[in-house]
């Protein structure tokens, strides 16, 4: 479900309940769960269009690493990223057109 132009809600393969948001710096969806109910876990204060989330979000694959803190809906890339935006401070970018259709399925 569509939560804003930032946010999208989803139910995780497990029934966990998360957060979709896109990071420009890795040029694709990054997920969060939310829910309270075991780990990882994350703090997302309520906020639809200027979020934050706690703790850092940390997301590595064999090619890249992305760790950032989401402060008011400012993404703060940590110096360890692989990736441009490292060591910079960047708004929140809307969803793309196609996550922000309510056909996309979660």
């Amino acid at each position: 479900m569509i939560l804003s132009r930032k946010l999208r809600s989803l139910q995780a393969v497990n029934g966990r309940a998360g957060l979709a948001y896109w990071c420009q710096g890795c040029d694709g969806i990054h997920t969060i769960l939310i829910d309270g109910k075991g780990s990882p876990n994350w703090h997302w204060d309520g906020n639809k269009d200027k979020p934050t989330f706690q703790p850092s979000v940390l997301l590595r694959s064999p090619d890249r690493t992305c760790h950032t803190y989401v402060r008011n809906g400012i993404v703060t890339f940590l110096p360890d990223c692989t990736h441009k935006y490292k060591g910079t401070d960047q708004p929140l970018p809307d969803l793309p057109e196609w996550l922000q259709e309510e056909e996309y399925a979660d």
